[in-house]
């Protein structure tokens, strides 16, 4: 995420929201690479979540609290920055959660939305799109908001209607530049799939879902796994 890491530098953003933040892995990355800011805050419904992130804040100015994406506890254009990560397509409504994202956010700040991409991707990357769709399914099964990832045009689509946020910038992030994915690591995804297994409601035949887990299991280990790319957009504030 150089792109990022870059623009965010040549800025003096002070306070940070970063909504849907699950154990906190965007916040703290943004943290490691720009210690501009004054306070962090993650919010997110899962309260283990929360209770996790806080547990890994490297100092007293991040923080997480549970909060709902859709009813932020917090006064109009109060935050520089407010991000999403990885959870445009968890949202049952994207267009109200970003509406109230840009309700507390002040009219020079700017929204950072990241998301993983459905297409096009190589044949390792497609071992992640195979793995985060099936957990996409578990989680419908039972009664959680998670459809499938999106390609970049779904993702502009979303993004652009929005009379309150104007798209300033777009990005694509490509991991191709990082190690690549051990053994012990694969298995530890392989396992993954297992687990996802064991969360299928008791009343739900489980057969055609081993064998989508096994067919993902045959790709992975012919095709080895690799990050999906990424598209990174940056939103500011307008008039309607």
């Amino acid at each position: 995420m150089k792109q990022f890491a870059e623009y965010l530098n040549k800025t003096n953003k002070k306070r940070f929201l970063d909504v849907c933040s699950g154990v906190g892995n965007f916040a703290h990355w943004v943290a490691s690479i720009y210690d501009g800011y004054d306070e962090m805050i993650g919010v997110d419904t899962m309260e283990k979540a929360i209770v996790m992130a806080n547990q890994k804040s490297p100092n007293d100015r991040i923080k997480f609290e549970v909060a709902d994406v859709y009813d932020l506890p917090y006064e109009d254009a109060s935050f520089d920055v407010v991000s999403l990560q990885y959870s445009l397509h968890h949202l049952a409504d994207s267009e109200r959660a970003l509406k109230e994202m840009a309700r507390v956010l002040k009219d020079d700040g700017f929204i950072v939305v990241n998301e993983m991409l459905k297409e096009p991707l190589d044949d390792a990357q497609v071992s992640h799109r195979l793995v985060h769709h099936f957990a996409a399914k578990i989680d419908r099964l039972n009664g959680d908001p998670h459809g499938e990832t999106y390609n970049k045009e779904d993702i502009i689509n979303l993004l652009q209607p929005l009379c309150e946020l104007e798209l300033k910038e777009l990005w694509e992030l490509d991991f191709g530049d990082m190690p690549d994915v051990s053994d012990a690591q694969i298995e530890q995804i392989l396992g993954i799939l297992d687990q996802l297994l064991t969360r299928i409601p008791e009343d739900i035949d489980k057969t055609p879902y081993e064998e989508e887990v096994q067919s993902i299991k045959d790709y992975i280990k012919t095709h080895r796994y690799a990050p999906a790319t990424n598209v990174l957009a940056i939103l500011t504030k307008t008039e309607c």
